[in-house]
């Protein structure tokens, strides 16, 4: 699509613009500069035991590519080899990035128009998902610079006709080498650049490419095992959840981008229709690149990450689309429609920033907000490995075994199925089992740990033999975000015959007698009686229930246990009944409550068991409270029972994270 330029634009315009992109860049950039994406600690974590000599590794001695960007996790091994600052240098590098992508999207904008237009490095500059992500500490920017040059790279080869084209070669083998999905871009530029594909230059461009691409293969399937990253199978399983999620990310995408989203359509159909090879690899690969996305369901970071790649290439079609209009057209209305639209995108690119800034600045208060009480439970905790998910900073702090309850690092748990968190069913509580880690750590609503949030958890937790629960006790509950909290499971043999003391039973009629009642307070419901057999898990005779059969869940008030004293390793009991504000079975030890649990909406008793190793020998209640009207408005309480589990290792201290 080569014009001879926008008429409204003055000569002056496109080099102003093109210089101020680089500081406008780096002033984006320093916006969000602080905030580092969690999956970043993942690739810093293979990088430093690359090298500290014990390979690429995430757990030492267990080979897994829990990563997709060889590459530049291998430069991440740089800053940890000599000493210096990793985060700061995987930031400085992601800048530079940035900065090369800019300078190669302005390129590529005169070579489609025929000039310099100015407006694809604004674009890129002023872009939060762009920019952002080159500093965040993944290989983003890195990615998308290598791609445009490339392009770049490949387009001036055909022109000039040389007969071994090193250069785009070499810039094409590093874009591969940084992420897997790279042929997707290859494809397009060595069939549509080069006027004849099957040509030798082509074919050995081809061939210069495809050897370091066979190399890394060949070291996946010699140190892993597998041709292609353990990810995959990791991130993928479901594939109409997958295109589900994929269209409301790309939507979102739009959205963000408001009126350049239009500028870009222009530009993609003006490149179509014209007959520039480059400006149609660009716009196939582009659209191409997005169905990507959409299969593929996008990712769960802030910003759009899995978007940025193409910038680049879209907004060089957006400049060359309004090049291509200013100097095709004499109507003045078009060139009209075209600056109001300019005006438009530029007032939305300002406030579309300012407010995906800020999204970012949450998001990173939020992570610190999260994590520090997980890392302080595990730095204080005995030695052991850790079955965890949002494992990036939590692994790299901490250094602990990780076993990923989503895949990424354990093939046992990708292979199964379902998508991405949500590897469900038995075969994810039966991985979790067979690999034996010290703790779990689940995610749980309400503020105690009986209701998991992710598919994956819930399936592990919430299995109908209660797989996880006969193996594991609930050892501390920690802060983490709104109304969630963190729950460290620790291993134990419960099944513990000999060792158990009954405290509440409630199969007799009078087994409330020791207890206080506060209005409505609790009554005991028998298993054989119309009520109670809707009700399932009960362990004998009867139950505690505040489910009034004549005023239904109405009635409110507080049952309280006599005291007994906490002469076992833990506390198990049944709950069931409603997840609604105002119902709680609440553990208080010494006139403190330190445990709180609720049902699920369901009538049955789950089994829940808690370590109270760190209130041993002291005197507690249970407090059953019911304040809640409407549906699910009651509680359930059954077999309330103390045991002692052999094999637990010991309890950590009570210190800086928030114990229950």
């Amino acid at each position: 699509m080569t014009v001879s330029g926008p008429r409204f634009v003055p000569t002056w315009a496109p080099r102003v613009a093109g210089i101020s992109a680089f500081p406008l860049a780096v002033a984006l950039a320093a916006s969000v500069w602080s905030y580092t994406v969690d999956d970043a600690y993942i690739s810093l974590r293979y990088a430093r035991n690359l090298a500290h000599g014990l390979g690429l590794v995430y757990n030492p001695g267990e080979w897994v590519e829990g990563y997709t960007n060889f590459l530049w996790t291998v430069l991440l091994a740089i800053p940890h080899a000599a000493g210096w600052d990793p985060v700061l240098f995987a930031k400085v590098l992601g800048l530079g990035a940035v900065l090369a992508a800019v300078e190669a999207s302005r390129r590529l904008e005169a070579r489609l128009a025929g000039r310099p237009v100015g407006i694809a490095p604004l674009l890129l500059a002023s872009s939060v998902p762009f920019v952002g992500h080159g500093v965040f500490g993944l290989e983003t920017a890195l990615y998308a610079a290598l791609v445009a040059w490339a392009m770049l790279w490949t387009d001036r080869e055909e022109n000039r006709d040389l007969a071994w084209p090193h250069g785009s070669a070499g810039l094409w083998a590093a874009a591969a080498l940084c992420r897997p999905d790279a042929p997707l871009w290859i494809g397009f530029a060595l069939l549509l650049i080069p006027a004849r594909p099957l040509a030798p230059r082509n074919l050995r461009r081809a061939a210069m490419i495809a050897a370091p691409v066979g190399a890394i293969v060949a070291f996946r399937l010699a140190a892993y095992g597998h041709p292609v990253p353990n990810t995959l199978a990791a991130k993928t399983g479901d594939l109409a959840v997958q295109i589900a999620a994929g269209f409301w990310y790309l939507s979102g995408y739009a959205a963000y981008l408001g009126p350049i989203a239009l500028l870009v359509t222009v530009g993609l159909v003006l490149s179509l229709i014209a007959r520039d090879r480059l400006g149609r690899a660009l716009v196939l690969s582009v659209v191409a690149w997005w169905g990507y996305v959409l299969v593929v369901g996008g990712d769960w970071m802030v910003a759009w990450r899995f978007c940025a790649p193409a910038e680049p290439l879209a907004f060089a079609l957006a400049g060359a689309g309004v090049a291509a209009v200013g100097s095709r057209t004499r109507s003045r209305a078009a060139i009209a429609f075209v600056a109001l639209l300019l005006s438009a995108a530029a007032v939305h690119r300002v406030r579309a920033g300012r407010d995906l800034v800020r999204r970012v600045e949450v998001e990173e208060k939020n992570w610190e907000e999260m994590l520090d009480a997980p890392i302080a439970f595990l730095q204080q905790a005995p030695s052991g490995e850790v079955a965890f998910a949002d494992l990036g900073y939590v692994g790299y702090a901490t250094d602990r075994p990780i076993f990923d309850l989503l895949g990424l690092m354990a093939p046992s748990i990708a292979r199964l199925e379902g998508g991405y968190t949500r590897k469900n069913g038995r075969g994810l509580a039966e991985a979790v089992v067979a690999r034996a880690p010290t703790y779990v750590f689940l995610l749980s609503l309400g503020g105690d740990c009986h209701h998991p949030i992710h598919d994956g958890m819930r399936a592990l937790y919430e299995q109908p033999d209660r797989l996880l629960q006969r193996h594991y006790v609930l050892a501390a509950r920690v802060s983490w975000y709104g109304d969630m909290v963190g729950c460290f499971f620790e291993r134990g043999q419960v099944a513990a015959a000999g060792r158990t003391r009954e405290l509440f039973a409630f199969d007799a009629p009078d087994a409330l007698a020791t207890w206080t009642l506060e209005g409505h307070g609790a009554s005991i419901v028998s298993v054989t009686d119309p009520v109670g057999r809707r009700v399932h898990g009960a362990a004998g005779g009867g139950f505690l229930s505040t489910f009034d059969p004549r005023r239904g869940d109405e009635p409110r008030g507080r049952a309280i246990s006599p005291p007994f004293s906490l002469d076992r390793d833990v506390l198990s009991l049944r709950v069931g009944g409603g997840f609604v504000a105002g119902l709680a079975v609440d553990l208080v030890v010494d006139g403190t409550r330190v445990w709180t649990v609720r049902g699920r909406n369901t009538e049955a008793l789950d089994a829940v068991s808690f370590d109270v190793r760190p209130w041993r020998g002291a005197s507690a209640r249970l407090v059953v409270t019911d304040d809640a009207g409407g549906p699910w408005g009651h509680v359930l309480l059954d077999a309330v029972t103390l045991f002692d589990v052999p094999g637990l290792p010991p309890p950590p201290p009570r210190g800086s994270f928030d114990a229950p």
